[in-house]
């Protein structure tokens, strides 16, 4: 028996890293969307023993990284 299977998609992610820095006084955030996409394909056959062979690709791959710095004067905590 022979089996054939091609597959199709594509994903979105999103990473948001956030650090602060107390020694230097700043502070930095950003947003990085990723989207992509992916194609499978899929050949197989057997009937008492089996194989398979498979293709992943993907096809595109893409982010955007958008950072913000912020640098403040003055400690942000209150300690009184």
């Amino acid at each position: 028996m022979l089996f054939t299977g091609i597959e199709a998609g594509g994903f979105f992610d999103m990473k948001i890293p956030v650090s602060v820095a107390l020694v230097s006084m700043t502070a930095k955030g950003g947003i990085t969307p990723m989207v992509g996409s992916y194609v499978t394909a899929r050949v197989s056959i057997g009937f008492i023993l089996y194989g398979e062979m498979e293709l992943k690709a993907d096809v595109l791959h893409t982010s955007f990284p958008t950072v913000a710095e912020l640098v403040f004067a003055k400690f942000p905590l209150d300690v009184g």
